[in-house]
């Protein structure tokens, strides 16, 4: 008689159990009314691998010792609201029931609650990479995660394509040891957070640089959060900027920008900055005589220099050989000092070129323009010829305050071809 009344206790206290964990889940989320879809490993591949939307699935545990996965779903019940019309759907996969365990054990989900978000390649889950504070936090991030451009490929992000409105990439951990540290360019690499106000107000300085850069530096972008590479590197405070320098990157440690910190006001300053660590490794351009038209174009237009700089020595009947030389000199020493700006050098002696001269205002020597071909502008030095006036001119045209004028309408003359 005892046995069979200890059995019946057994079987009356599973029944109220499992009655207990399916009051505790409808609790957390009604399907009918909180638009949260409870996903088994019957329906899975149907509702979401099969899906055109986007998928946020949340893998939890709805036993009692489970109180984030309740606190969670009321984050949950009103991200849904905020993401609605903009086709992410959301779905919860329950580990206490047999199917749900199938589902949660099949992607090595080992705590709980856990979110992965399913985008377009949907055998390519996105981890979700924190605990949400606020059902904004939640679709903010879920959103943003889904609409990232594709990671970069290849070495160096040759055979990525690019999104066209963007001159950044899209840095993994997966793809950063091919994509980087293997490319022989330098990279300038921002370690961001999305939906952070810090970052936000960061992005278009990260833009620009990179589009002022294009050809001499690349630059991508990597989420930080959960980042193995981030911790690498220490790349842990929001929106980190790093550069890895030209050459073999596994033997120097990278160099930060603004010691690893920076407001709205000092990200004003990261063009300057990467001008100036990327000129420490830089060799001082060549000088180049301006005799060729095919060594001008390949120079000054096909190289994308942003400036082509043109030096006028006086005539030899006016300045000897030792003054030549020492001009010469001069014009090297100033192409040194401003190797970091990616800019094209060449010389030539009054009365070689005329009508560059003429189409440069050239009145004095020694003399110096900046052509900028693709605004097809220029700046001509007025006044003093010293060695001081022209390294000013020169610093004038790098920080873009100096006024200039329009090549004419035809542009630039065709070089004269001498010996």
């Amino acid at each position: 008689m005892m046995i069979k009344i200890e059995i019946l206790l057994f079987v009356l206290s599973f029944l109220i159990c499992g009655s207990i964990q399916d009051n505790i889940l409808i609790q957390n989320y009604d399907q009918r009314t909180d638009g949260v879809v409870e996903l088994t490993q019957k329906n899975f591949k149907s509702t979401v691998l099969n899906s055109v939307d986007d998928w946020l699935v949340i893998f939890e545990f709805s036993g009692e010792d489970c109180t984030y996965c309740k606190d969670l779903s009321k984050v949950v019940k009103k991200a849904v609201a905020l993401l609605k019309g903009k086709k992410i759907k959301v779905g919860f996969v329950d580990y206490m029931t047999v199917e749900g365990e199938k589902l949660t054990n099949a992607y090595g989900i080992k705590r709980f609650p856990f979110l992965f978000l399913f985008g377009s390649e949907k055998e390519n889950p996105i981890k979700y990479p924190f605990s949400p504070a606020s059902a904004e936090d939640l679709a903010n991030t879920a959103e943003f995660l889904l609409k990232k451009p594709k990671a970069a490929d290849g070495q160096c992000g040759k055979d990525t394509v690019q999104n066209q409105k963007s001159s950044t990439y899209e840095l993994t951990d997966e793809n950063f040891e091919e994509v980087v540290l293997k490319c022989e360019e330098p990279w300038i690499v921002n370690f961001y957070t999305p939906n952070y106000d810090l970052c936000n107000q960061f992005t278009p300085h990260f833009e620009a640089a990179a589009k002022e850069f294009k050809g001499r530096a690349k630059f991508g972008s990597l989420y930080q959060l959960g980042s193995s590479v981030a911790d690498k590197y220490g790349a842990l405070r929001v929106c980190t900027v790093k550069l890895f320098q030209a050459g073999s990157k596994n033997r120097q440690m990278p160099v930060d920008f603004n010691n690893g910190t920076h407001s709205p006001t000092i990200s004003a300053n990261l063009i300057p900055w990467t001008k100036t660590a990327l000129g420490a490794k830089l060799s001082a351009p060549g000088i180049n005589e301006l005799t060729s038209q095919s060594v001008f174009d390949s120079k000054c237009k096909d190289s994308g220099v942003t400036s082509c700089i043109i030096f006028f020595s006086p005539k030899p009947d006016q300045c000897n050989s030792d003054c030549q030389r020492n001009h010469k000199d001069q014009l090297k020493d100033m192409a040194a000092e401003m190797k970091a700006e990616h800019w094209a050098w060449f010389s030539t002696t009054q009365g070689k070129q005329p009508a560059f001269e003429q189409a440069l205002g050239i009145q004095t020597y020694p003399g110096i323009s900046a052509v900028e071909l693709p605004t097809k502008t220029f700046s001509t030095n007025r006044g003093a010829t010293t060695g001081t006036k022209l390294k000013e001119f020169l610093k004038s045209v790098s920080s873009g305050i100096l006024p200039s004028k329009n090549l004419p309408s035809g542009g630039l003359p065709p070089v004269k071809a001498s010996m």
